[in-house]
């Protein structure tokens, strides 16, 4: 697994960083229980505005057509990715995935809270 976050990028508030755990727990058993693949990239960056994740592995992939009808709402991959969805939804965010043969992308984004900013700014 690797972990690609800015030295000194601080707290933010405990539901983002329970939000944010929770969906990297549930993205690294997916990994390990579905892709197939032997590594695991977490990215972590955030402005003023917003907290960005990333999570990405180099397994099997989704197929094509069932990622579409996931994103349409007509299919549930599974409970994992429907709660970290829906964790995402619940704060404000948005949430992507995005698959191909070569792996599979979970990009994350969650509104800084004002707790959050204000540590961001060194307030």
């Amino acid at each position: 697994m690797e972990l690609d976050i800015l030295k000194g990028f601080g707290r933010l508030s405990t539901e983002t960083e329970t939000a944010m755990f929770r969906i990297v727990q549930q993205s690294l058993a997916n990994i390990y229980r579905h892709s197939g693949s032997h590594v695991a990239m977490i990215k972590v960056r955030k402005n003023a505005k917003e907290i960005i994740m990333r999570i990405c592995d180099e397994g099997c992939g989704i197929a094509p057509d069932i990622l579409r009808e996931f994103e349409s709402g007509t299919r549930l991959l599974g409970v994992g990715i429907a709660g970290m969805r829906e964790r995402t939804k619940v704060m404000k965010g948005s949430f992507h995935v995005s698959s191909s043969t070569g792996g599979t992308t979970i990009e994350i984004s969650l509104p800084v809270t004002e707790n959050a900013a204000r540590k961001f700014h060194g307030v």
